[in-house]
């Protein structure tokens, strides 16, 4: 009786509906309405594009002056890539390059209000992995990675505790006589010309492709991180403790001493360490406090007082710093374990705290880093490491000159 109750209260909801009682919508359909009028593509200022990092310039008319009013497709049958709009003029547009790869694709605009797409056929666009994943995918202990200045890739495989060289055309090459029982105590590499630096807790070691290796014993303490200077010095950063010793590493010598703070990565540029720094001191309103730092370096190799660049956690809190370094032009890039995790500084006036502030290829890179180098070359290498813990290796052409800091 209920079930019989339930059918017959249906039937009697969709005859009212259709007798009149519910007045249905009118058609948005009207057959005299031709819509908005088709843009008109003329041109695009280049043909090869590498995805998510790359922007187009295409010209022509009617496209309007709102950017979310404008989608923009570089598509090859199934293969369709979305094109983030960065700016807009009725005549031009300058589109990100999708991350896809694929060549002789045409280029598609769907305008809000038109009933059909602008297609531009007549030159087909290529493009091209921006970022490159070597060919060692594995999950821990990979935790650093160097790059030379031809791009090539210095990775310390915890697994069979070697290290390998990667080049750029894949070739895989074990770097003979470097072993070490775990790569997890590797804690930084760098490269200079063709020789590979690296630390192994207390220790720096200098490869320079013979069998001997020039060990230094620089502190009691485990050293974090390490830069060349152009005074002839390599400065080491470690808990409470910032070190010196020459690039020969025939001394060691401690440039700072300071209980108040833990550092943890460095880089040198323009003149003046940068740090990143935690705070450990006594004021408990700063416990756990990050920050970049800067040290201006002497005439003597020493340092002199430190100051407070980017008070970190209150403008990015929740993030940990992972790698910093610079570009010939003084822009800073800051990687950090976050899934958006590279900050481009951009300084106004020479500050880096009021700078411009923006992301390094967001379409890209969205899983956190581990370690991050880009010491002289066109490449950035960073290790990133996906919510299951898998971490990749990837290469990252950064179509830039050497960094002001690379010593040859």
């Amino acid at each position: 009786m209920k079930k019989t109750f339930i059918s017959l209260s249906m039937m009697l909801i969709v005859i009212l509906a259709l007798t009149g009682c519910y007045e249905w919508p009118d058609s948005i359909w009207n057959p005299d309405d031709t819509g908005r009028t088709v843009p008109t593509i003329t041109g695009v200022d280049k043909t090869t594009l590498l995805g998510g990092i790359d922007q187009l310039t295409i010209t022509g008319s009617g496209f309007g002056t709102v950017a979310n009013e404008l989608l923009i497709y570089f598509k090859k049958g199934t293969t369709v890539g979305w094109g983030r709009t960065l700016s807009i003029t009725d005549t031009q547009v300058i589109v990100e390059a999708p991350d896809v790869t694929s060549d002789s694709l045409e280029i598609w605009i769907d305008l809000r209000g038109c009933f059909e797409y602008a297609k531009f056929t007549s030159s087909l666009i290529t493009i091209e992995p921006g970022m490159k994943s070597l060919p060692i995918i594995t999950s821990k202990p990979i935790n650093q990675v160097a790059v030379n200045e031809n791009g090539d890739i210095i990775i310390a495989l915890g697994s069979s505790k070697d290290m390998f060289s990667v080049t750029v055309d894949d070739s895989i090459t074990i770097i003979p006589d470097v072993s070490f029982s775990n790569s997890l105590n590797v804690l930084s590499m760098r490269t200079k010309g063709s020789d590979i630096y690296y630390t192994l807790r207390e220790y720096i070691v200098k490869y320079d492709g013979a069998l001997d290796r020039n060990k230094v014993n620089a502190v009691k303490k485990n050293l974090n991180d390490f830069a060349f200077a152009n005074n002839n010095k390599i400065y080491l950063v470690a808990s409470n403790y910032i070190y010196s010793t020459d690039h020969d590493m025939s001394n060691s010598a401690e440039a700072v001493i300071d209980t108040n703070y833990n550092y943890t990565k460095c880089e040198v540029y323009d003149g003046n360490l940068y740090v990143t720094s935690t705070y450990v001191g006594s004021d408990t309103l700063r416990t756990n406090e990050k920050a970049i730092m800067t040290y201006p370096i002497n005439t003597d190799g020493s340092l002199g007082t430190g100051t407070m660049l980017i008070n970190w956690t209150a403008d990015f809190a929740g993030s940990i710093i992972k790698g910093l370094t610079f570009d010939a032009n003084g822009t800073m890039y800051v990687a950090t374990n976050t899934s958006t995790p590279i900050y481009v500084f951009e300084p106004v006036a020479g500050s880096y705290a009021d700078g411009n502030i923006s992301l390094l290829y967001p379409v890209l890179l969205d899983q956190a880093i581990i370690s991050m180098r880009w010491d002289s070359g066109d490449y950035m290498a960073f290790i990133a490491e996906d919510a299951g813990g898998v971490r990749t290796v990837y290469r990252l052409n950064m179509i830039e000159t050497a960094s002001a800091n690379y010593i040859p």
